[in-house]
């Protein structure tokens, strides 16, 4: 952490931004510090050689209300970034599959209207993705006349005893 009055800071980051020497990343660096002298944290990352830093800037003010400090926090985000493109690299593996094998993904929160449809699940229905709203009440309406009842005991009786199994075959329609 540095904190330094806002002229004095501006001076002692010329080393960090010559050590860079990208010039996107000064002008994000430059941008930080204009909105953080008008009183308004900001935040940027910089990758240096693999190293990811996670920097914010932030206004601190006098008994006035006066921005006359700020404060460089860096924070090493090596890890995070590095989590962040293996899930990335395994959501487009799933993905490639998904559209490989022509299957499709639909994922319920149960107790909740929230319901996950993937894009290849809507087209398995003749619908194009966002096409129909994908929560339970539109879960149900595609599912065949014939089989709604059962469904909606079958989920109703998983909903009031975690112990009983939510295994039901049904039909569903398409559009």
């Amino acid at each position: 952490i540095l904190m330094a009055p806002p002229a004095t800071f501006v001076l002692s980051t010329a080393f960090f931004c010559f050590i860079v020497t990208v010039v996107t990343y000064m002008q994000c660096f430059h941008f930080a510090l204009r909105r953080a002298l008008s009183g308004k944290p900001a935040a940027f990352e910089v990758n240096f050689q693999g190293l990811y830093l996670e920097l914010q800037v932030r206004p601190l003010a006098n008994d006035s209300g006066q921005v006359d400090r700020l404060m460089l926090i860096a924070t090493d985000a090596t890890e995070r970034n590095r989590l962040k493109r293996q899930l990335q690299e395994q959501e487009e593996r799933l993905r490639l599959a998904m559209e490989a094998v022509n299957d499709g993904i639909w994922d319920w929160e149960l107790g909740k209207e929230k319901a996950y449809w993937s894009p290849s699940y809507y087209r398995l229905l003749g619908y194009e993705p966002g096409e129909i709203e994908n929560g339970y009440e539109a879960c149900l309406q595609i599912i065949h006349p014939d089989d709604r009842a059962r469904v909606e005991a079958t989920h109703k009786a998983c909903l009031d005893h975690e112990d009983a199994p939510n295994d039901v075959e049904y039909r569903i329609r398409r559009k």
